[in-house]
Order: structure tokens, then sequence, then C-alpha cells
């Protein structure tokens, strides 16, 4: 994802790079995965092509060979932001507006685009181009734009409320106070690993918004508090997980017109 023009990860795939197309005996795999002549037979483990139309990913497994993955949609590297949220964000916002919960799950090894594909080029900033934002500020700016067209419109109020938590072995962890564990009835850990995940449920660490603006801010705070417990502990920044979770209470306030 990425603006016009420029070469950015698919979700959840990383992107291609010329050294992984080298297998373990020095040879090397072309555009359309024929091995080239003298290859050994084992190979290093890598994406070969990415298609869209499809929804396949064909990729070069260890043992196996070429292998082709299916999936529901498939983004390509020069796929723009806006169709990444089309693809994987709006159906999420749409359910959470309708009193569903949605959910938006990343996952890949380290280096495979998370960050970038949830925050864009730039995480949080607010100062970003629209076209490099990733899915949680677009979600974010989606769902204050709906909240504010409900409240003018169909006297339907609502707040939104945002949590960012990191969950990392039983520990939870609220990034947005400064690390402070959750559900805690000291220092360490958290009473018991349930007790924190009712806490955060029950919205009580929760922040509410009422601009973009705002939800930037809020991603900055916890993605610098991340990034000192990663520096503290090398091994978190890879065992960790984070959570950004938003809440929508609507409230009808007037009868509907």
């Amino acid at each position: 994802a990425g603006a016009a023009g420029e070469a950015a990860p698919p979700a959840g795939i990383a992107p291609e790079k010329e050294a992984e197309k080298e297998n373990a005996g020095g040879g090397a795999v072309d555009a359309a995965g024929t091995k080239a002549a003298g290859v050994m037979a084992d190979t290093k483990a890598a994406i070969l092509s990415v298609s869209s139309v499809k929804g396949e990913v064909l990729a070069m497994a260890p043992g196996v060979g070429l292998r082709p993955f299916s999936f529901a949609h498939v983004l390509e590297a020069k796929d723009a932001q806006q169709r990444v949220y089309e693809t994987c964000g709006r159906a999420a916002v749409a359910e959470l507006l309708n009193g569903q919960s949605g959910c938006v799950l990343v996952y890949g090894q380290t280096g495979s685009g998370k960050t970038f594909t949830m925050f864009g080029e730039a995480e949080a900033d607010p100062r970003l181009p629209h076209e490099k934002r990733g899915l949680v500020p677009r979600v974010c700016e989606e769902l204050l734009a709906a909240a504010e067209a409900r409240r003018a419109t169909a006297g339907i109020d609502a707040v939104l409320s945002v949590a960012y938590v990191e969950v990392f072995g039983s520990e939870v962890t609220d990034l947005l106070r400064e690390g402070a564990p959750i559900g805690s009835g000291g220092e360490g850990q958290a009473d018991n690993f349930f007790h924190a995940h009712r806490w955060v449920l029950e919205g009580r660490a929760d922040v509410p918004i009422d601009s973009a603006a705002a939800a930037a801010g809020l991603i900055a705070r916890g993605d610098a508090c991340k990034r000192r417990a990663a520096t503290a502990m090398n091994e978190r920044s890879s065992r960790a997980h984070s959570l950004f979770i938003l809440s929508l209470v609507q409230v009808t306030t007037s009868p509907y017109p």
C-alpha cells in the first residue's frame, strides 16, 4: 500500500527482495518461478508472485517446491493505502456503526509490513498526507465523520473511545497510561489474564476522542510507550501483541425525522 507510484508492501505480505530470490545453492528463481540451471534442490522460502486477479500467492517452500495459496482477496505491492482500507477496513467500520463488533487482524513476522499497513509510513503523524495513512487513521476518520453526520441528520449522539493495549505473555499493559499493568493489584502482572481482559472490555482503559488529530495523538503516545518497552527488552518487540480498540456508544437524542 502507498501513494501512487510508490512501491509498498501488500497487507500481510512483505515485498520480495532480490536477496530472497536466491536459494541455498547460490542459484536464483526467476519471476515466473523457474529454477535457473545449477540450482540445488534445497531452496529458501520465498514468495514468487502475488496475483490480485486470481486471489493467489505463489510461494517456494523448502522441501515442497512451488505451492499456491488462495485467499478471498490478495493485495499487490502497487496497491494504494485506500484500496487496502476499502478491502480490509471499511466492512469493520460498517459493522461498528450498525452496533456489531468488527476486527482487523494483522499477522506476520518482523518486517512483514504490519505497522505500515495499520498506521502508514509515519505511523500517527497527523501531517502525513492522506494517501499515505494506514488503516487505523482511516477507520478513525470515517467513524468520526459518520458519527457527526448521524448527530446532524438523525438525532443520534455518539461517543468514540480508544484503548491501546499491549499483550506480552500473561501481562496486559495500557500504552496510553505509560505502560501501567491493567487489572493489577500492585506491581508486576495482572491478578490474572482474564481480569485484565474484562477490564479492557468494560471500557476502563478507554479514552474518548472527538477528532482525527486526537486519535493520532493517542496513537503517537502509545507508540512511544511501545518503543521504550522494546528498547528495555528486545524480545518484547517481536513477541508482544498490540491491540488498538475503538468503542462506539450511540444514543438517540430526538425522534428520527
